[in-house]
C-alpha cells in the first residue's frame, strides 16, 4: 500500500494529499468566454450594478415612449430619440458578450490547446506559447456552471478570470476533486 493510500485510509476522508495534483487537457471555445462573462456579471458587484443602471434606464425609456408619443398635439422627439438611443445601447450591450467572447476565442486559438495542472500550492497553465503558473492566492473566489469552472483573480473587479472546462478532466471524478481543491483554496462567488 502506498502513503496516500495509507493517509486516505487513516484519516478516513478525502483529505487533500500532499503531492496530490489535478491535470486538465483541453482547447478553449468562444461559448467558454461567453459564459465566463456572464458569471462574471453574476459574481462581481460593479458588474452587476452596471447591468442594473442599464436596465433601469431601458424601463425608465420604455415608459418614456407612449408619453412622449401621446403627449398633446406635439410630440416630444427629443425624448422619442433617447428612447431609441438607449435601445441601440441595450443591443450594443448584448453584442459586446459575443464580441468579447470572440475576441478571447481568437487569443485562445493562437495559444493551442491547454495543460493545466492544480495542485494545493498553485495553478500551473500551459499552452503552445506560455506557462503561467498562479499561486492560489492570485485568485479571490470562483463559480461552477454546468460546463466549467471560473476561477476569478482577486481583484475587487473581477477583471481577469480563467476558465477550466469540466471536459479537460482525465477523469470523472476528477471534477469533483477538483471542486473540493478550490473550495479548499479559494470562496465561492
Amino acid at each position: 500500500m502506498d502513503e496516500a493510500t495509507q493517509a486516505t485510509q487513516s484519516t478516513g476522508s478525502a483529505a487533500p494529499v500532499a503531492g496530490e495534483r489535478i491535470e486538465l487537457r483541453y482547447e478553449l471555445v468562444a461559448k467558454d468566454f461567453q459564459e465566463a462573462l456572464a458569471e462574471r456579471a453574476k459574481a462581481i458587484p460593479s458588474a452587476r450594478r452596471a447591468q442594473r443602471s442599464v436596465m433601469a434606464a431601458c424601463w425608465a425609456a420604455g415608459g418614456a415612449l407612449p408619453v412622449s408619443l401621446l403627449a398633446g398635439d406635439e410630440p416630444l422627439w427629443w425624448l422619442f430619440a433617447l428612447v431609441v438611443a438607449v435601445f441601440v445601447a441595450v443591443l450594443a450591450l448584448g453584442f459586446q458578450g459575443w464580441s468579447y467572447g470572440r475576441m478571447y476565442q481568437r487569443a485562445a486559438d493562437y495559444e493551442g490547446p491547454l495543460h493545466a495542472v492544480l495542485d494545493e500550492e498553485s495553478l500551473t497553465f500551459t499552452g503552445d506559447h506560455t506557462q503561467i503558473r498562479a499561486r492560489w492566492s492570485s485568485f479571490g473566489r470562483y463559480r461552477e456552471t454546468s460546463r466549467s469552472f471560473v476561477l476569478f483573480l482577486g481583484d475587487r473587479n473581477g477583471a481577469g478570470f480563467s476558465v477550466l472546462p469540466k471536459a479537460g478532466v482525465q477523469r470523472p471524478e476528477d471534477v469533483d476533486r477538483l471542486r473540493e481543491l478550490l473550495d479548499r483554496r479559494l470562496h465561492r462567488a
